[in-house]
């Protein structure tokens, strides 16, 4: 299986969300970056807290969700493969 390269410079995409569970609400900062037809093909991601266990997970889960990408991975297989509360909204930023 062969890795889909991205072109040197792309348009990216950064986006602010909060994420709620409870009483406790996590900001992150999602940049998105697209292969040259469009398709979606990395994804940075940070919670407003650097160095918490909550950023490094959101950074490292960005890393492995853009290299699935990049390897052809369909997005929306990934998405649904991901936690999901009860009501079907998502449990973690990825799935936003």
């Amino acid at each position: 299986m062969k890795r889909r390269e991205l072109p040197p410079r792309r348009h990216a995409e950064t986006v602010e969300f909060d994420l709620s569970e409870g009483s406790a609400t996590l900001r992150y900062t999602g940049t998105i970056g697209r292969f040259a037809d469009g398709q979606l093909a990395e994804i940075f991601l940070n919670a407003k807290k650097i160095d918490t266990a909550a950023d490094v997970n959101a950074r490292d889960g960005a890393v492995i969700l853009s290299l699935a990408l990049q390897y052809g991975c369909p997005i929306e297989v990934l998405r649904k493969a991901l936690a999901r509360n009860p009501d079907g909204s998502a449990m973690g930023p990825l799935g936003k």
